[in-house]
């Protein structure tokens, strides 16, 4: 017997060789009386998974010294293996000893994505093919389960190729997914797992829209929307006070759109969106978004002059918070029967909650002046400010 050597590792396809038996038996080491001029008409080659032949997995006869099974590949593991010389009348005149080997061929290697990835929903997964293969078995597992538990499998499946896309999207998900692949060769054996890899579906979080960062919002009836997300069938809407740790709202709804029916208190706010799958998983989620709800207008709370003052006196107010919006056109200064307003500048302080109307030429004494700060006068937040008139006197000297 020459190959495989007695307790030697083959791969793939066996290839069986050994003398000629002829040859062995005109071996010059033997003595002279137990050399023979007999021939083998042909040889019988035995290979099985057990030392005693039974069962048998091939048998062959052939007229060579080297047999490799045409139709058919091993199965992995031990075999045993043993060669029969046959007469011109097919009697056995000797026969080999039995010989072991193992069949281990090489796993499947697997190619994309590589360990710790990131991919889509439907990931595409590719391995190295392998040669005599048939087919592959691939398996993918979540919640990082490398103890493959069928309760964590969600992909099992053959294909002839090698790679293979899930068909239904799998979740995202913050641990990570196992995937293995074995090969089935062209006789139906399987062989070795891969070794397995890891990797993580994360989806597209929704878009936030509108209100956007910062935004000073009403405390009513404010739209909340985003932008929408391919494969979500729904979407979860949150909304905490700032840097809370549970969540004030939280609304489930199909639509890219939500308006809180109650009022929301003043103060400072976040809100966010996650996309759901079709099982109310959580797809994907946007980060948090500030606003901020401001429902008090603001309001005149100091005026300077208040009854009377000199002509090269200013005038003044002074706000409850700060304010946008005053100028010449929103603050005035009329004299008393005038339609049009005096002369002036006017200037705001860097804090925003103090105006100052500066007219342009001292006021005439002995009349009555009427300040006035219209309603276009605002807050941050786009509350008005209450119409707010005052007079005050020039007195005769």
């Amino acid at each position: 017997m020459l190959s495989p050597a007695d307790g030697a590792t083959v791969a793939d396809t066996v290839t069986f060789t050994w003398e000629d038996y002829l040859l062995t038996n005109q071996d010059p080491d033997l003595l002279a009386r137990d050399r023979s001029t007999v021939e083998a008409r042909q040889y019988k080659v035995e290979v099985s998974a057990s030392p005693t032949f039974q069962p048998l997995l091939d048998t062959a006869f052939v007229d060579q010294t080297t047999y490799t099974a045409p139709s058919r590949i091993y199965p992995e593991g031990r075999l045993f293996w043993r060669v029969t010389a046959l007469d011109g009348s097919n009697n056995s005149v000797g026969s080999t000893d039995v010989r072991e080997f193992t069949k281990a061929s090489p796993a499947v290697q697997l190619s994309t994505p590589r360990t710790g990835a990131t991919s889509p929903r439907s990931p595409l997964l590719r391995w190295a093919p392998q040669p005599f293969t048939s087919s592959y078995v691939l398996e993918v597992y979540k919640n990082g389960d490398t103890n493959y538990s069928p309760a964590n499998r969600v992909v099992n499946t053959s294909s002839r190729l090698a790679a293979y896309a899930p068909t239904t999207p799998l979740p995202a998900s913050p641990l990570p997914y196992v995937w293995r692949v074995r090969s089935f060769d062209v006789s139906g054996n399987p062989g070795p797992w891969s070794d397995p890899r890891t990797f993580r579906v994360r989806g597209n979080p929704p878009a936030l829209a509108a209100p956007v960062t910062g935004a000073f919002v009403s405390p009513v009836s404010t739209l909340y929307t985003w932008q929408g997300v391919q494969g979500a069938t729904s979407y979860r809407f949150e909304r905490r006070a700032a840097g809370a740790i549970g969540s004030s709202e939280t609304v489930h709804t199909v639509g890219l759109a939500w308006a809180p029916p109650a009022r929301i208190a003043d103060g400072a706010w976040e809100w966010r969106v996650s996309s759901l799958d079709a099982a109310g998983g959580v797809v994907a989620t946007s980060k948090w978004r500030p606003f901020s709800v401001d429902g008090i207008v603001p309001t005149v709370v100091a005026t300077t002059p208040s009854t009377t003052a000199e002509p090269t006196a200013k005038v003044t107010a002074t706000f409850s918070e700060a304010v946008r919006g005053v100028s010449t056109a929103t603050m005035k200064l009329f004299a008393s029967g005038a339609q049009h307003p005096l002369s002036a500048t006017v200037t705001v302080s860097e804090d925003r909650r103090r105006a100052v109307l500066n007219p342009s030429v001292n006021l005439p004494r002995s009349r009555t002046y009427r300040a006035v700060l219209t309603s276009l006068v605002t807050d941050r937040a786009g509350n008005a400010l209450p119409k707010t008139t005052w007079q005050f006197t020039v007195p005769r000297q």
